[in-house]
């Protein structure tokens, strides 16, 4: 059996000494995979609610109706539960009752192998990247570019990712968060400067759900060029 992650090192390796060979004329796409091409929010606030229903979307649409400071300290509690569940580890918060609860999501709750199926993709998505990748230019290189939890969320991600896409140039995972439990997001666009060796981030282009994503990868591009 093909060792995924070793696999995709090599690819990786592969793709940096390509990109070297550019003389810096060469473009690098970008994609996120949840909520580009997979319709994770559905199934992920469905398992969420069987584990703790203050962990998930809905709870928090409730108590954002208030504006109360209970109401604001219980919003931050939902998060301190949805950070530890994902990263699996222990936290602990204050009950309704000004007790301390101590909460232990260190057993993997989450069977990612059921969220990166066939019935999860958005329609037409994969297509639409092999398109791209069909009719690139000589130059153009693409990559996946995914933030994940824990470790074995990487591992079965790159591995159905190369299932779908075999032609992709790489696979990036790098963790949700700088540290587990902290509140600083992972940083993509400094992800893939450090583990392909570039210099800034002039010839990538980031396809990407998220705004928190996009306004980290210009402020990481911005601030190389200040420097």
């Amino acid at each position: 059996m093909v060792d995924i992650m070793k696999y995709n090192e090599l690819k990786l390796t592969e793709l940096k000494e390509k990109i070297k060979d550019c003389n810096g004329a060469y473009r690098l796409f970008c994609i996120d995979v949840d909520d580009v091409l997979f319709d994770i929010i559905p199934v992920m606030q469905k398992v969420l609610a069987s584990i703790d229903y203050r962990a998930t979307n809905k709870y928090r649409e409730e108590i954002s109706k208030e504006t109360s400071e209970d109401a604001k300290a219980e919003f931050k509690k939902s998060y301190l539960i949805l950070d530890a569940i994902l990263e699996e580890h222990k936290c602990i918060i204050e009950n309704d009752e000004g007790k301390k609860e101590k909460l232990d999501f260190s057993k993997p709750l989450i069977d990612y192998e059921k969220f990166y199926v066939d019935e999860n993709l958005f329609p037409l998505a994969i297509e639409f990247i092999k398109f791209m990748i069909l009719n690139k230019s000589k130059n153009d290189f693409f990559i996946f570019v995914s933030h994940r939890n824990p470790v074995r969320e990487a591992i079965i991600k790159t591995r159905r990712l190369y299932e779908l896409v075999p032609e992709i140039d790489g696979i990036i995972t790098p963790p949700f968060h700088e540290e587990i439990g902290a509140e600083q997001m992972s940083n993509k666009g400094l992800f893939v400067m450090q583990i392909l060796e570039l210099d800034n981030l002039d010839n990538c282009i980031l396809i990407d759900n998220s705004k928190s994503n996009g306004i980290r990868w210009r402020k990481s591009a911005l601030t190389l060029h200040k420097e």
